[in-house]
């Protein structure tokens, strides 16, 4: 024992301070030192923010080689992306790849070479993300570049607007874009026939309303009553007629990548009023219809209680009510 502020060999021990001395703790075990080298090796995750400056660093090294392709070897450079993401997904390598392309083709068919931003403002959109644009960061540009590399898959790419003035315009805008691709742009308007309307939802980028796309994803419910998948591809295989020819029973293609051109209106204002749709009558319902005109001929009397009377009423009336039991005989 020592008593307060004594030394031992120079060292004083500070008992009444609350200074305790530590007991040397025992080597590691083999095991846990295992364990920590395999943890040490395991690959740590990547921050968002060194993920996106990966990308576009990567983006922005295939430029110069993007510059030097022919125009017939950009479309290959864009196909060769598109094939390898139909396979893995919209991941960051041939995402890099294809935004580059798709830079370089919107430098040649529309003189604007796009900037970092909407590379990642592209980048963002094809992965399911909402994309906030500051007024005058060209948001027009980043859906067609992200709607370019979309289609390259083979998806069909459905860019939606809140009007159909805005669908009309920014296809025609980004239309030499497209088709410097070999993509195929399609419009849809108010009051367009169906047939017209299925011509334009087979196109490769269709740019709609965000009405008339629901409404007619509705309809196409309506006609394949509600059958979707696998069936939906046998009842169109069983409708092909003589000649060979296909008779497709709905207008859109497919539901595959959707790029919403002003979320915050499309998502939440406009999305306050729902859009309801009405189908012709089903048989149950026609058999309602028939029924209620029949009952408005029918001729009925108030039961009174006794058998005789019942008698004498089924004769003259059509039907009885029994206000006591609350039935309806006929």
């Amino acid at each position: 024992m020592a008593n307060t502020g004594a030394l031992t060999r120079g060292r004083a021990i500070e008992v009444a301070s609350g200074v305790y001395l530590e007991r040397r703790d025992s080597d590691e075990h083999a095991m846990e030192a295992w364990l920590r080298g395999i943890l040490a090796r395991i690959p740590r995750p990547v921050s968002q923010r060194a993920r996106i400056a990966r990308m576009l660093a990567a983006a922005n090294r295939a430029e110069a080689g993007m510059q030097a392709c022919s125009d017939t070897g950009l479309r290959e450079r864009l196909n060769h992306c598109g094939r390898a993401m139909r396979q893995r997904g919209f991941t960051d390598p041939e995402l890099a790849d294809g935004l580059a392309a798709a830079r370089e083709a919107g430098r040649r068919s529309l003189g604007l070479r796009a900037h970092d931003v909407q590379l990642l403002g592209a980048w963002a959109l094809l992965q399911g993300r909402v994309a906030e644009m500051a007024t005058g960061e060209g948001k027009t540009l980043v859906a067609a570049l992200a709607a370019c590399i979309a289609a390259a898959t083979g998806a069909a790419v459905h860019v939606v607007t809140v009007n159909d003035y805005l669908a009309e315009r920014d296809a025609r805008q980004n239309a030499p874009l497209f088709g410097f691709f070999g993509l195929a742009t399609g419009v849809i308007e108010a009051d367009m026939p169906a047939g017209e309307r299925r011509a334009q939802y087979g196109a490769d980028i269709v740019y709609v309303s965000n009405k008339e796309l629901v409404f007619d994803y509705l309809k196409d419910r309506i006609a394949t009553r509600g059958v979707v998948g696998a069936h939906l591809r046998l009842n169109a295989l069983a409708q092909f007629d003589r000649a060979g020819a296909a008779q497709p029973p709905v207008l859109l293609r497919g539901l595959h990548v959707a790029i919403v051109d002003g979320a915050d209106s499309v998502l939440i204002d406009e999305a306050r009023t729902p859009l309801i749709i009405s189908g012709e009558p089903t048989t149950a319902a026609k058999t309602y219809y028939e029924m209620a005109r029949i009952v408005k001929a029918l001729d009925g009397a108030q039961s009174k209680g006794t058998k005789l009377e019942d008698e004498v009423l089924q004769s003259e009336h059509d039907y009885l009510y029994d206000e006591k039991h609350k039935t309806i005989a006929p």
